[in-house]
């Protein structure tokens, strides 16, 4: 468990990674660990947000062109949702994708 709030400590602290790659990483700890109240979805929304802030967070769920306007930051936050989600999207499903 320390070894994993250490991870995640480094993942925020980096500046080697872009945003995508940051949102991917805490994803895949999101998958790997388990939380008493939230779902992996609740928590890799609220990385989203901590990431890209409310309103990207928000634009990504409600604005229809958003996939237009912002297509990396679009592809990254539906591979991290993929990612944190073990149960809809299981590994040998992702392995073909990526």
């Amino acid at each position: 468990m320390m070894e994993t709030i250490e991870h995640a400590k480094r993942l925020n602290e980096s500046t080697l990674l872009t945003k995508e790659e940051k949102i991917k990483q805490k994803a895949l700890l999101i998958r790997n660990t388990s939380h008493p109240v939230l779902s992996h979805s609740e928590r890799i929304e609220m990385e989203v947000e901590g990431e890209y802030g409310l309103k990207q967070s928000m634009a990504f769920s409600h604005e229809d062109d958003f996939e237009e306007k912002h297509p990396e930051t679009h592809k990254a936050i539906k591979t991290a949702i993929k990612i944190a989600n073990p149960e809809k999207y299981p590994l040998s499903l992702l392995a073909k994708e990526f």
